[in-house]
């Protein structure tokens, strides 16, 4: 069962293999909501699909790799993460949690770092670049592998895992690559401050499992042509 209708659960509408799973993608999508409703809303989404979940299925949760910014500690979209996580893991019911970095698909979305980059060069607005800033970019059509892969290797029973690619960019990088596909160029304020950060290297209490995504040469520029070509 998918619950959502946004990008992941678009992505995963052909998944196979997971049929008395619950997969939750609902819930609040912007990482600079403010509004405590949105994410109350929710929380009891949330607690009502715990309540359906059947054993020995488990409850996929889509969650961030973000929590582990050092700058966005304070942030009320990864407080609420956190607590969600916390949540299902004091629920005793099988759960999965999947921490994931920056999706590209399509999306409606306009703050996935992607569609903010993309939008703003369309628009000729400015952007708030960090030019230290590290970027892991997955298609969300491989989510359905992503996904496969990491039951056949580590299952999915009371397991949180961090994904990300063995290729990552700087927000620079991406930006300038957008520039390229959309033949237009950026209008952009920069800062340098310093939130380069691996999942691998402050997960020191072993909580969680570290999953790399291998792509190869070429696959940031064939998804960015794919989803922002003019």
């Amino acid at each position: 069962m998918i619950i959502g209708r946004g990008m992941v659960a678009g992505a995963l509408k052909d998944l196979s293999g997971w049929e008395n799973d619950i997969l939750f993608s609902s819930g609040v999508s912007n990482s600079t909501e403010q509004d405590e409703k949105n994410y109350q809303k929710e929380i009891d989404l949330v607690k009502l699909y715990l309540g359906k979940l059947i054993h020995p299925a488990s409850f996929v949760y889509f969650s961030t790799t973000s929590i582990f910014d050092p700058l966005k500690k304070g942030n009320a979209y990864i407080q609420h993460k956190l607590a969600i996580e916390e949540l299902i893991k004091k629920s005793n019911l099988n759960f999965l949690i999947i921490r994931l970095p920056n999706l590209v698909g399509f999306s409606s979305n306009p703050n996935t770092l992607t569609n903010y980059f993309a939008n703003s060069v369309r628009n000729e607005r400015i952007i708030h670049l960090n030019q230290n800033a590290i970027r892991h970019l997955i298609d969300a059509e491989d989510l359905s592998s992503i996904l496969n892969d990491i039951k056949n290797n580590f299952g999915k029973i009371n397991l949180t895992v961090n994904v990300e690619t063995d290729r990552p960019l700087s927000a620079q990088h991406i930006l300038s690559i957008i520039e390229d596909v959309m033949k237009k160029q950026a209008h952009i304020n920069p800062s340098t401050e310093n939130v380069d950060f691996k999942s691998s290297e402050v997960n020191l209490d072993g909580s969680s499992i570290n999953y790399i995504w291998k792509i190869k040469e070429g696959y940031h520029r064939d998804i960015i042509k794919k989803y922002y070509s003019i």
